[in-house]
């Protein structure tokens, strides 16, 4: 299941999306809309509350995508885009 928080200041996805498929083809279309843009994309590993993470960078902003696992496989994941969230994440 992947939850996004964009607090209602950066656009995101409004409900939970449920399955790896569908949450794959999320991705893909923000990385393809970014592409289709122009926009650079970028992404490097950070540390979250003790846990490695993702800083994803495109239309200038940057999120951060935290993984929950469960024997081995991620189970969750967590995206914030909201920058007055990600004050202490940079």
């Amino acid at each position: 299941m992947l939850w996004a928080d964009g607090g209602g200041v950066v656009k995101s996805a409004l409900n939970p999306i449920f399955g790896a498929e569908r949450i794959a083809r999320f991705f893909a279309g923000v990385l393809q809309k970014a592409a289709t843009h122009g926009e650079p994309v970028s992404a490097r590993a950070v540390e979250v509350n003790g846990e490695v993470a993702l800083s994803l960078s495109t239309y200038g902003l940057s999120d951060v995508i935290a993984f929950e696992w469960r024997d081995g496989r991620v189970c969750g994941i967590r995206r914030v885009s909201n920058p007055a969230k990600l004050t202490r994440a940079w």
